[in-house]
């Protein structure tokens, strides 16, 4: 069952509004700027997992095996590579094994080169804190885009007594605000699909973040063609959505 899928409110979707004027949108974006300035920048650019204002962001390494030079699964490595999954073929004696695991588990080998991913976001979907923080989660998926939505600014605000959200985003020439209800410590998923969909339909390519099931609390999207994308991880067992 895939926990992360489940509705943690009962409340209507989020209403997502494009802004086109110009003017709106540049008081829109000046907005963001003096809320983004506000913030304390703290440890959230390091390339090592950390809490960063309400998001855990999995892309910590721990102590690799040594020794492997080639590996029975390099075709797997093919297929990432040819789906945009991977940018560069990883050093298979980098590739890290849970312990008790052998280096010939398929399901361990893909989920490692998921963290090897530049285009990869994965995250805890249950925050401990109310309200829920957006701002860096959606800083990570413009940051993990592959520079297509690298120019995306944002900025989350919720009123705590009344439970409702409202997530701001400047993008090229366009606004993006949704506003939604959502009294849970969870991330909206609706309200991310939403956005990442009306955003990406306004950036010129045909790459999107495809969501992929997990099976835990856990969230886990895969930026790229996402016909490529389904088609491989529907090979390896994946579910796509």
């Amino acid at each position: 069952m895939d926990t992360a899928a489940i509705s943690y409110n009962d409340d209507a979707p989020p209403v997502i509004r494009v802004i086109t004027d110009s003017l709106e949108v540049a008081a829109l974006r000046n907005k963001i700027r003096a809320a983004n300035a506000k913030i304390v920048k703290g440890k959230w650019d390091s390339p090592e997992a950390e809490w960063g204002r309400g998001v855990r962001l999995y892309s910590f390494r721990e102590k690799p095996r040594t020794g492997i030079t080639s590996h029975p699964f390099d075709t797997i490595v093919n297929e990432f590579l040819a789906a945009g999954i991977l940018h560069k073929r990883p050093k298979y004696n980098e590739i890290y094994f849970p312990k008790g695991t052998s280096e010939h588990d398929r399901e361990a080998f893909i989920d490692e080169l998921f963290c090897y991913s530049p285009t990869e976001v994965w995250f805890e979907g249950k925050i401990g804190d109310f309200p829920v923080q957006f701002t860096n989660l959606f800083k990570a998926f413009a940051r993990n885009s592959g520079g297509v939505l690298k120019d995306m600014t944002v900025m989350s605000e919720c009123n705590e007594k009344t439970c409702k959200y409202t997530i701001s985003i400047c993008y090229k020439q366009y606004g993006f605000v949704a506003t939604f209800k959502d009294c849970s410590r969870y991330f909206n998923i609706n309200a991310i699909n939403g956005l990442l969909a009306k955003i990406s339909a306004y950036s010129g390519s045909k790459k999107r973040f495809t969501r992929v099931i997990t099976g835990d609390p856990t969230m886990r999207y895969v930026f790229g063609d996402p016909v490529k994308v389904k088609k491989v991880m529907r090979k390896y067992g994946f579910v796509p959505i």
